[in-house]
């Protein structure tokens, strides 16, 4: 891992390292990093178990994992994906196939976060845009089945509550 760390700080990237799998996952989740490459032979955890509670939990479900092994096999790269990993590299990784994808999975991730950013204030918005309407029908059809805007017939009391009873869904 320090040829991981070694060339991911020359890029400027901020390198944190942890012993074994239990403490990367308590970095993980305290620091919100936006990539993680995990060995699949590591202390307290393999990668696959690693990749597994990273995808379970909340603040790491979508940081790009990395698995990086010395295997070779299909099968480790299989179950690899299978776990939850973006991408798998054999060690030593080649350093322009390390740098493209470290910087394609980095940007992709900043993607995500800012699409996600602008869903959450685009429901915000609609949400307050949808509310001041509504509050002026609750609060109109509440004055009419009052009488404050004079007497109404039962036919027009009904469908004024069908609206009041239908906008307090909304």
């Amino acid at each position: 891992m320090f040829f991981l760390k070694k060339n991911l700080e020359r890029l400027s990237y901020r390198v944190l390292v942890a012993s074994n799998g239990k403490k990367g996952l308590q970095l993980a989740k305290r620091s919100k990093p936006d990539l993680i490459f995990l060995d699949i032979m590591m202390p307290e955890h393999t990668g696959f178990e690693m990749c597994k509670m990273l995808r379970a939990t909340a603040r790491t479900r979508f940081t790009p994992v990395v698995m990086v092994t010395a295997l070779d096999g299909f099968e480790e790269k299989l179950e690899a994906m299978e776990s939850g990993a973006d991408y798998f590299f054999t060690k030593p990784p080649n350093k322009a196939e390390l740098i493209t994808k470290v910087n394609a999975l980095v940007h992709f991730k900043k993607q995500r976060e800012e699409f996600e950013q602008l869903r959450d204030d685009f429901v915000s918005m609609l949400v307050h845009d949808l509310k001041n309407p509504l509050a002026v029908i609750l609060g109109n059809s509440d004055l009419l089945l009052k009488g404050f805007l004079g007497a109404v017939n039962k036919e027009q009391r009904e469908t004024i509550e069908h609206i009041h009873i239908n906008s307090r869904r909304i």
